[in-house]
């Protein structure tokens, strides 16, 4: 004979424990899908940085030569200069050694924007990393249920029709623990 409290019981296990499944399996879908729109805009912006350190970079190399070239073109004019004229002595060295001097300053001001180039960009890489990070942390994901919770409501509710059985005055259906 079918208990209905134990039926019900039983089937309100059930019901539960697929109801918190289907909770979790959606909760964890929304944040799968938000992970993985971070993860697309993350590869978007580092693709862009990347592509940006690189012509930076190469433009920033090109002023690097060009400063380096300007240097000898200004020392070496000085030199012809001074030598079509025909002049030499300390103010001719001293004139050599300050355009030198200059692009020396010169060459290191540009070493300085690379430097402050290089430091941006790892900056921009740091704080990109920072969010994708925040992105997964606000997104974690849930366990699902435990099946033991299903098992001890319906062995409940057994347990519980096996009762009403033998307060009805039948024999259970459980084995006795108690003999």
């Amino acid at each position: 004979m079918c208990d209905v409290t134990a039926a019900v019981q039983g089937g309100q296990a059930v019901m539960q424990y697929q109801a918190e499944r289907e909770k979790v399996n959606a909760a964890n879908a929304a944040a799968n899908a938000s992970i993985t729109s971070g993860r697309k805009d993350y590869n978007y912006k580092s693709g862009v940085a990347q592509g940006n350190y690189q012509l930076d970079a190469r433009a920033q190399n090109q002023t690097e030569f060009d400063t380096i070239l300007a240097n000898r073109a200004a020392r070496s004019t000085a030199i012809a200069s001074a030598a079509s004229q025909g002049v030499t002595g300390k103010s001719v060295d001293a004139t050599i050694n300050a355009i030198i001097q200059q692009g020396a300053r010169n060459t290191t001001r540009v070493k300085d924007q690379e430097i402050v180039l290089d430091r941006a960009y790892e900056a921009e890489a740091y704080g990109m990393q920072k969010n994708m990070e925040q992105v997964i942390a606000s997104n974690p994901l849930q366990a699902a249920p435990n099946p033991l919770g299903l098992a001890l409501g319906i062995g409940g509710a057994t347990a519980g029709a096996n009762d009403r059985v033998i307060d009805a005055g039948g024999k259970g259906f459980l084995p006795s623990m108690f003999g």
